[in-house]
């Protein structure tokens, strides 16, 4: 689950999502993984592949520079990853998400302190503010709230553990899973930085991922597969290209909201 940014905002809620840890124990696997020292790189963990030399996976085609709807939700998602990203990036507020996360001390302590706001925010039953901590369904809800002003018909699509904006979902259409969307959907996911036509999603999702795995970065998440009565062996800490994660957003059954 790279990081992840929407202004006056506040009346965005947010919501849960196996995508989001809800508590602020550390899990099992993230324990034996902890780091001891500070200034570990990707070069020092194992299994990340290396950097591959000027890949950009998510580029956009010139039909889709062309698209209007594209652009409305490539201008709103960079604001809202700039304002709510953070994760030390440069030009970034905020702590960005407590479900990524590179093996050095300092990210660590990030993700921590973002798992506690989250975890915070969500008990009290309020928006987080400005250097606070956003995961996938807050980014999405962020973008939602600024892209709705112009487009009536943005959805917040539930996509296995994942959350993320629709536009041009007909009355009544569902498509079955994500990768069933269709080229006439646009889709904005600030969390992966990704926009792209329905029909492009999975492949930009997948280029996203890999970016952030060549990068060093692991994502968190709860494998519906594990022991739900045992939240500390039911999250994962994989990097961020795990086919597994990608299989649960993609090919799990797909849940649209309806505007409140």
């Amino acid at each position: 689950m790279n990081p992840i940014r929407s202004s006056s905002t506040a009346s965005a809620r947010p919501v849960a999502s196996q995508d989001t840890p809800q508590g602020s124990e550390t899990p099992s696997a993230e324990r034996a993984s902890r780091p001891e020292t500070r200034g570990a790189g990707p070069a020092g963990i194992p299994g990340a592949a290396p950097r591959s030399a000027g890949a950009n996976r998510t580029r956009s085609t010139s039909s889709e520079r062309a698209d209007p709807d594209l652009q409305l939700l490539k201008r709103v998602g960079t604001f809202v990853r700039t304002r709510y990203g953070g994760q030390g990036e440069p030009g970034t507020e905020g702590l960005g998400s407590s479900n990524i996360v590179k093996l050095t001390s300092d990210d660590y302590a990030r993700m921590k302190e973002a798992d506690r706001l989250l975890t915070q925010g969500r008990a009290e039953g309020r928006p987080h503010g400005e250097r606070g901590a956003q995961n996938c369904e807050e980014l999405s809800a962020l973008t939602l709230t600024v892209v709705k002003g112009a487009r009536k018909d943005a959805r917040f699509v539930e996509a296995g553990p994942h959350g993320i904006v629709a536009l041009g979902l007909k009355d009544g259409e569902a498509p079955a899973t994500a990768r069933e969307l269709g080229k006439h959907v646009k889709i904005s996911d600030p969390w992966a930085g990704v926009v792209a036509r329905g029909d492009t999603y999975p492949n930009k999702l997948a280029g996203a991922m890999q970016d952030m795995a060549d990068e060093g970065k692991r994502i968190r998440y709860n494998d519906p597969a594990l022991p739900a009565d045992k939240p500390e062996l039911a999250k994962k800490l994989e990097l961020a290209n795990d086919p597994h994660w990608q299989s649960l957003v993609l090919d799990s059954p797909m849940h649209v909201r309806q505007p409140e």
